[in-house]
């Protein structure tokens, strides 16, 4: 084969297409490799970075709380509505008695 010549396509086998546990560990690999550049200049600061994540892990969090207890109160409206719920009906009347007479069967 001549140097100047690029090699014909059919002896080199195809490229298998990566899956996406394989693309997720070659991302993992590049994000990682691109932190410790970041860290190694001074570019970003890890005590920031660090405090940047737990502040807005709190904020996460108290948001899921606030945004579970509307969705509760909203579902628990709606079925205010109704007489008798389906399935739960009978729970919800015993839970309801016990309430009312402060005590509980045994």
């Amino acid at each position: 084969m001549n140097p100047h010549q690029q090699p014909s396509s059919h002896n080199q086998r195809p490229q298998k297409p990566l899956n996406s546990r394989e693309l997720l560990i070659k991302n993992r690999k590049q994000i990682s490799l691109a932190l410790q550049m970041l860290f190694a200049s001074d570019y970003i600061s890890r005590r920031r970075l660090y405090w940047e994540n737990f502040v807005r892990g709190i904020f996460f969090a108290i948001g899921g709380i606030i945004g579970v207890t509307l969705g509760i109160g909203l579902l628990l409206w709606v079925l205010s509505f109704f007489d008798q719920v389906p399935l739960i009906g009978p729970v919800i009347e015993n839970i309801s008695h016990q309430v009312e007479n402060g005590s509980i069967a045994r």
